[in-house]
């Protein structure tokens, strides 16, 4: 059975899940929550045993993440199991970073923030400057190095043709049943992110040249029903349709030109399908804006204020 390891947001992870996809293949390790641009510094010296005394609500998977986040532990955790591939994304860039007292930058959100600051109150860890740190405050300059960094320690432990770069990038778009809307405020929330999201993709597309790319599936809108939750990076199923058919071409390990020329035919293919099925309610919805008509039924008030936010977290997976 082929195996994956994977760092991204849960958008990669779902890929499998969705399609049940980790039952045909199997997920050795995966994590989320972490930041490429300071995995290889240092992070708290922090024993284990201790970091998981603090009482919290966090699910075992989210406390593991944020022990690896805070102690830059995440290429330990990676080399524990071999895979046949790795799979990651650029996506994980979105998050703000809380700046410790001390210097340290990690990744926030209501996750990690909630439970560093009873790190700081019990184990008396250095105490937060600053909690809402943009995810593109560093000069690009020293994104470049730091990325370049990053590239080169994964090339340390997959070759080139064992890495799958996803590139996801965040829908303007949600559905829920037949009916589309948008998420309002877009780019006041969500546009710094995207814009440096793609610079990232860019420069990790460059350094890890001869690994595999999943493009984004332009038409793909995300799904309010999702398990998850409401956010732009939480998509219909048939984004995740799309990119696991692009991994099962990967994994024929076809000659690298006709490889892009298939992975080409399967992104026209779902983002024509996509454009086929969702033409009919942007029609409607563009008729219902133009005749100055609410633009969707939403049932419940809850609903109406997730499409004005995209998410009540930005930061949260």
């Amino acid at each position: 059975m082929v195996s994956f390891n994977i760092l991204g947001v849960c958008t990669t992870r779902d890929i499998f899940a969705v399609t049940k996809g980790d039952k045909k293949f199997e997920i050795k390790k995966y994590t989320l929550g972490f930041s490429p641009l300071f995995a290889l510094e240092d992070g708290l010296k922090i024993d284990k045993e201790a970091f998981n005394s603090v009482e919290t609500s966090l699910t075992p998977f989210r406390r593991r993440a944020a022990y690896l986040e805070f102690t830059h532990t995440v290429f330990d955790f990676l080399a524990e199991a071999k895979s046949d591939y790795l799979v990651i994304d650029l996506a994980v860039l979105k998050n703000s970073y809380l700046l410790t007292e001390d210097g340290h930058y990690f990744v926030a959100g209501k996750y990690n923030r909630s439970l560093y600051k009873k790190l700081v109150e019990e184990l008396n860890v250095p105490a937060i400057k600053q909690e809402s740190v943009p995810c593109d405050f560093l000069p690009k300059d020293e994104v470049k190095k730091k990325l370049k960094d990053y590239a080169t320690k994964l090339l340390t432990i997959y070759k080139p043709e064992q890495i799958i770069l996803c590139d996801h990038q965040h829908s303007r778009l949600c559905v829920k049943g037949k009916k589309i809307g948008q998420f309002k405020h877009f780019e006041n929330k969500w546009g710094r992110r995207c814009e440096f999201i793609s610079f990232c993709f860019d420069i990790m597309k460059n350094e890890l040249k001869g690994c595999h790319v999943i493009n984004y599936l332009p038409n793909a809108v995300a799904n309010l029903n999702h398990r998850f939750g409401v956010s732009p990076l939480h998509f219909a199923k048939h984004y995740y349709s799309y990119c696991f058919e692009c991994i099962e071409i990967i994994l024929e390990k076809l000659p690298a030109e006709e490889e892009q020329q298939k992975l080409k035919k399967i992104l026209n293919k779902w983002n024509k399908y996509c454009a086929v099925k969702y033409f009919p309610m942007l029609k409607k919805l563009v008729l219902f804006q133009q005749e100055n008509i609410e633009k969707v039924d939403w049932k419940s008030i809850n609903e109406r204020k997730m499409l004005d936010d995209g998410n009540s977290d930005p930061d949260d997976e």
